[in-house]
Order: structure tokens, then C-alpha cells, then sequence
């Protein structure tokens, strides 16, 4: 009886380390910094893959869209198509900013792909921020014309983080009986899940 009392303690004190969420800053569990620190070692294991030169320049804007697929996933711009369409968008953008203006004038060809990851963000309603930051790398990938890059690390990477979470986030509701999708979120739009 002695050690059911004691292997129910010891689950309620790991559930409570591992899995509460807590009341200072955002709220986020053990498990979704783990989930999140998985989630950019796979990525820059795919960018080392996809980009030989071995620079992992996607990584940056995939971390971010990662800390919102894992830590507010109730989030308008975590969405899945956000996520996937935000990014995926915004790397098409900068490969068309650089493929339409050249190499050659950095400004104008950062500039155009960021306004064009905006306006396609936009008109495809998958304003993702982190998508911006991918248009931006884009231009700076090593053989930018490449369009390669943009289904992999980038459209590839990003579903396969949205996968992840989709996983993480369901055994998180398995385990405590409650959705953090269904936490409430910061955004003032309400979040819509997906």
C-alpha cells in the first residue's frame, strides 16, 4: 500500500513539474521546451540535408514559428495554414524578389520580398510574422535562385513542426485531459485552432 501511496505521489509531483502550466510570463510546460528543443534539432538536421553548404539560415524563422506552434498554439498566426502557408509563401516570395530584381541590390531585393510575403500572406489569410523573416533568409540563402529551398528546408520543415505539435499537443490532452490549444491565447482576434 506503501509504495501505491508513493508511486501516486511521485506522478503528481512529475505532472506537476512536467506538465502544469505556470502563472509567471507565457505559460509553458517542460514538455513543450522539450517538444520545441526537438523540433529545431530535426530542422537543422533537414536544413543541413537540403542546403550542403551547410548553412543553417532557415533555422532562425522555423525556431520562431516553433515557440508558437508549442507555446500558443491558441494563436491566430499558429494556426496550421498559417504556419505552412506563411512560411511557404514568404520563401516563394523571396526566391521571386531575387529571381525579378537580381542579386545585385540587396535592398531592393529584400525589400520587395518582404512586401510581397505581406501581400501573399495576406491574400491567401496566412499571416504567419516568422514567414517574413524566411522571405528576408531566402535572399540570403547561398545559391538564392534555387527554388529547391523552398519545399526543402521550408515547406517541408514547417509541416513536419506542425506535425510534431499536432502530436505533442495531443498527448499533452491524452495525458491531462484538456486541450492547450483550448488555453486562451493573447491574440485579440480570438485564435482560431486549426
Amino acid at each position: 500500500m506503501a509504495t501505491t501511496d508513493s508511486g501516486r505521489r511521485l506522478n503528481r509531483w512529475l505532472m506537476n513539474v512536467l506538465m502544469e502550466r505556470r502563472p509567471f510570463g507565457p505559460s509553458i510546460t517542460i514538455i513543450e521546451v522539450i517538444a520545441c528543443i526537438l523540433a529545431i534539432g530535426g530542422l537543422t538536421a533537414l536544413n543541413e540535408w537540403a542546403v550542403p553548404a551547410g548553412v543553417p539560415l532557415a533555422v532562425p524563422s522555423m525556431a520562431a514559428t516553433a515557440a508558437l506552434l508549442f507555446i500558443q498554439p491558441s494563436l491566430t498566426i499558429a494556426r496550421s495554414w498559417n504556419a505552412i502557408g506563411g512560411q511557404t509563401v514568404s520563401a516563394t516570395a523571396g526566391w521571386v524578389a531575387v529571381v525579378a530584381f537580381g542579386e545585385g541590390r540587396q535592398w531592393l531585393v529584400m525589400g520587395a520580398a518582404v512586401g510581397l510575403s505581406l501581400v501573399l500572406m495576406s491574400l491567401l489569410r496566412c499571416l504567419h510574422p516568422p514567414g517574413v523573416a524566411t522571405a528576408v533568409i531566402m535572399v540570403g540563402m547561398p545559391d538564392p535562385t534555387a527554388w529547391e529551398h523552398i519545399f526543402a528546408p521550408i515547406a517541408l520543415g514547417t509541416t513536419l513542426v506542425v506535425v510534431w505539435a499536432w502530436f505533442v499537443h495531443g498527448a499533452e490532452a491524452a495525458w491531462l485531459g484538456r486541450n492547450p490549444r483550448d488555453a486562451p491565447g493573447e491574440d485579440m482576434g480570438g485564435g482560431n485552432r486549426g
